[in-house]
């Protein structure tokens, strides 16, 4: 093996693989030049032989040209058996001139092994032949009349041929190894330095490196150049390891230095995240606690019958309620977007309402400095199409605020359109456009990032922290959406987000008997141009010129000017484009010069709805100055039934007071935990509202207690809602543990509240209604589509009710036996992530189609698989298969929805 191993070693040495490489390369070449010699004398030989054959059948051709020419066989045999005895001969033939073999002499097995001619065959070729043809012309008088074939053996001259190179293979075989063995030793002397230096280099790695070793520097050219580098190299090792000696010997103290540092540098981290953890859930909860009696105060009023404008200024109310709300959430939204906690949901989104109630928002804003804000809808945008309504208005909204605040002249304009996006998937585009200051080029980019002005002085002269748009850009990209803006410098901005939306109501388009014709009699604004689409695209034609405006069918003015043209078009309907509370248009309409208005912000959608009563010759009229009949939401009525409200606050006590008072409810009303537990130990209640933050005693400390006295005693367990302004997590984990049976929120509204109650207080046989994060208990109802639930779905989608439900169902029916079947497999696997995921997304479907009791048996199944619990997750499956059963039954069995026929979807709705 050591023998062995010494030979391997030697054979891959520099100066073994040089010198074989040397020797044969000589091999080659000697090869070649002696093959060259080899190969000419061969074709010397050949070409010899071949002129000799030649001549022999010249020289026999004339006596056979004599006997062949009086068709003599015998002659002709008898001259080609006299060709046969020139040596190396192996066959002859004569053939006439017709083709035909007169005669022949030698062995015909010769001539079917081999057919070459002296013509046709080269040197080269007959390397792999014995036999050589040669053909010579037999003629008589001048003229050819055959031909002589002779076949001659050369296997004599390939014998030599090959034994010549067989010694010429042996001598440069001889002449290599010689050259080989010669070589070995002038150059094992010229590389014998490298050989040291690379077995010094082994070494070297062998032991680790060790910087004591030194290469001999005798040799001479390149080879010294290479010792010499290789001793750099170890200088240089040598110092740096020192220096690294040098720093171990100070690292530990450093790293307990960086160490204390990071450790000191991460409580502070973590006692600021605490702290404005704590300052954003007490900043929610003070504000949120005025605001809800603002709110539930403004609903009330709104509720109230009283004259459009008037009640329009209480809805204006509450949704800047609304809007000061989502400016609180901002902050909120943004702590979980940078956690990665935001959630969106995916449900029907009705345009027209979501896209007024944003202009709505900001008339007023606009109008107070003197800009002109309108909005136009393609024609091609579906009414209703799927979405996160909450998220989208939280987007347009800040996009219409900022609009309105870097704008001084001019006009706002929002323009919703029907798109596309990759691979063809149905979008919606909303573009926000002003003419305002403009953002310059170089800052485009930076404009969505956080806390990012366009400009050092934009949050002096116009304030805000440069949050909105980073929350916008985020939201819509957790929408699966894109978002841009394009700009120009003094001439304003125009911001614009595409979303998938699927559509799912289409619009419909007003029906005109006949062809209409309009005089709009306004100054080119945003406005004008949103009235001229908008009528455009109701099929009016538009006149701008006030010649012959006597002739046309509407007339659209400022209702200052309307006065002024009626003169000029007695036969026309005349339209006010005016603002929200003009009293001046008060005597104009009792006057009949104005037979309908059109309150600014424009939106296509009033214009449509305007055309289609114009075009029906049902105008408002008089109807604009009387109170409109109001005829409220049905009060549930839940008369002897005794509420104990627990509030510090004077506020939210009485406003849950006077809201109770609308169910005929009988309200006991503490001030903090302790009251409520001594008004407890006297009265009997039916239900209980807790406020969770209250001097004293909070609301979860009262619970508690509550729950152990109803323990100790064998009480009834009486339901405790939790009445909070904070939000979060935590809140949701202290009411649940504490023994709270559901959650209310701040700002509460008159839906809320009664849902609550109808959760809480029905009597038995009525249909109950799950909602959502008020229990996480199945709700106790014997019903598959909850009414109330579908009465805000009518109330959503209008006249698109029908429709929109039946696709809702479709919908229902095609992904949620999907989700069943996974929420079964993530069981048996134990999978509870999995398990929750599912329970969670068919919440949501199941929430989408009013199934209320489904959707309270996936909100439990959720919420054990939040918690680990397997087994009760694995309990209530089996409630939540036969609840889908039954609403895949009820969907299977419904008939078609005609209006206000709740009848057929009742009855459906009750399949066991």
């Amino acid at each position: 093996m050591i023998v062995g191993s010494e030979r391997s070693k030697l054979r891959d040495t520099l100066a073994v693989r040089l010198s074989v490489s040397i020797g044969g390369i000589i091999f080659a070449a000697i090869m070649s030049a002696l093959g060259f010699l080899s190969y000419l004398d061969f074709q010397s030989d050949v070409d010899a032989k071949t002129q000799a054959f030649q001549a022999t059948a010249k020289i026999f051709s004339v006596p056979i040209a004599d006997e062949l020419g009086t068709r003599d066989q015998v002659g002709v045999q008898r001259v080609l058996t006299g060709i046969g005895k020139f040596p190396g001969f192996k066959f002859a033939k004569v053939v006439s001139a017709d083709g035909v073999v007169f005669a022949e002499v030698g062995f015909e097995a010769v001539l079917q092994r081999d057919n070459r001619t002296a013509e046709g065959a080269s040197a080269f070729s007959l390397l792999g032949h014995n036999q050589l043809w040669v053909t010579e012309d037999i003629r008589k008088s001048g003229q050819i009349i055959g031909e002589l074939h002779l076949l001659s053996d050369i296997s004599d001259i390939r014998q030599s041929f090959i034994w010549t190179m067989v010694i010429n293979a042996v001598v440069a075989i001889a002449i290599s190894v010689v050259i080989i063995a010669l070589c070995v030793r002038a150059i094992s002397v010229i590389t014998r330095p490298i050989g040291r230096l690379s077995s010094l280099m082994g070494t070297f790695s062998e032991t680790d490196m060790d910087l004591r070793l030194r290469a001999s520097e005798d040799g001479r050219g390149e080879v010294r150049q290479l010792a010499q580098s290789f001793n750099a190299m170890v200088k240089t090792l040598e110092k740096r390891n020192r220096a690294l000696l040098d720093y171990q010997q100070t690292l530990e103290v450093k790293v307990q230095d960086r160490t204390r540092e990071l450790l000191v540098a991460k409580q502070e981290a973590e006692e600021a995240n605490a702290a404005k953890s704590d300052f954003l859930a007490t900043m929610s909860h003070e504000i949120r606690t005025p605001m809800n009696g603002m709110l539930v105060m403004a609903e009330l009023l709104a509720t109230a019958e009283l004259p459009q404008k008037y009640r329009r200024y209480a809805d204006v109310v509450m949704k800047s309620g609304s809007s000061l709300l989502s400016i609180i959430n901002d902050v909120l939204d943004f702590s979980k977007i940078e956690s990665g906690k935001l959630d969106v949901e995916t449900i029907p989104v009705a345009i027209r309402p979501l896209v007024e109630d944003c202009m709505s928002l900001f008339w007023q804003q606009a109008d107070q400095k003197g800009l002109d804000i309108a909005c136009f809808v393609d024609g091609d945008v579906p009414d209703s199409v799927t979405g996160d309504p909450v998220r989208l208005n939280q987007v347009l909204s800040n996009l219409i605020n900022n609009a309105i605040k870097f704008t001084d002249s001019g006009d706002v304009r929002v323009i919703v359109r029907a798109s596309a996006l990759e691979d063809d998937i149905p979008a919606v585009t909303i573009s926000v456009v002003d003419t305002g200051i403009g953002i310059p080029h170089a800052k485009l980019d930076k404009v969505f990032e956080s806390f990012t002005q366009a400009d050092q002085t934009t949050t002096r002269k116009y304030g805000g922290t440069g949050l909105g748009l980073p929350i916008c850009k985020r939201l819509v990209e957790a929408m699966n959406g894109t978002i841009a803006v394009e700009s120009t410098p003094g001439h304003g901005a125009s911001f614009h987000f595409t979303l998938p939306a699927e559509a799912i109501v289409a619009r419909p388009r007003p029906s005109l008997h006949a062809k209409k014709r309009a005089l709009v009699a306004l100054p080119a604004s945003a406005s004008y141009h949103v009235l001229r689409d908008g009528l455009e695209l109701s099929g009016v034609d538009i006149l701008h010129s006030m010649e012959g405006c006597e002739a046309v069918d509407y007339v659209f003015a400022q209702g200052t000017e309307i006065a002024g043209l009626v003169d000029q078009s007695p036969g026309a309907l005349r339209v006010a484009v005016t603002n929200l509370g003009d009293g001046d248009l008060d005597d104009l309409i009792e006057q009949g010069d104005v037979h309908d208005m059109l309150e600014t912000p424009l939106s296509t959608y009033a214009i449509l709805d305007l055309v289609t009563r114009l075009a029906d010759n049902q105008p408002r009229g008089l109807s604009l100055l009387s109170a409109e009949e109001h005829v409220p939401d049905a009060i549930l009525s839940f008369e002897n039934k005794r509420i104990l409200v627990a509030d510090d606050n004077a506020v939210n006590r009485e406003v849950i007071v006077q809201a109770l008072r609308r169910f005929d409810v009988k309200p006991f009303v503490v001030e903090n935990g302790l009251e409520a537990l001594s008004l407890l130990e006297r009265e009997t209640v039916d239900l209980i509202f807790m406020d969770c933050s209250m001097p004293e005693m909070d609301g979860f400390q009262t619970t508690e207690i509550i729950r152990k006295r109803e323990r100790d005693d064998r009480r009834e367990r009486v339901p405790i809602i939790a009445l909070t302004a904070h939000v979060g997590d935590v809140v949701s984990d202290q009411w649940q543990g504490a023994g709270m049976d559901g959650l209310v929120t701040k700002p509460f509204t008159m839906e809320t509240l009664a849902a609550c109650l109808k959760t809480w207080l029905a009597t038995e046989g009525e249909p109950l209604l799950d909602i959502g994060l008020l229990s996480g208990d199945p709700v106790p109802s014997d019903t598959v589509f909850d009414e109330v639930s579908l009465g805000n779905l009518r109330d959503l989608l209008g006249d698109m009710f029908e429709m929109s439900f039946e696709r809702l169902l479709d919908l229902y029916r095609e992904h949620a036996p999907p989700l069943v079947v996974k929420i079964a497999q993530s069981l048996d696997e134990k999978d509870m992530k999995q398990t929750g995921d599912a329970a969670h997304a068919l919440k949501s479907m199941a929430a989408n189609v009013a199934a209320a009791r489904l959707a309270a048996h996936c909100d439990h199944i959720e919420r054990a698989a939040m918690d680990g619990q397997a087994v009760e997750a694995r309990r209530g499956f089996d409630d939540l298969l036969a609840e889908h059963k039954r609403v895949q039954d009820a969907i299977n069995l419904r008939l078609p929805l005609g209006a206000g026929d709740d009848a057929l979807l009742h009855q459906a709705s009750r399949v066991a």
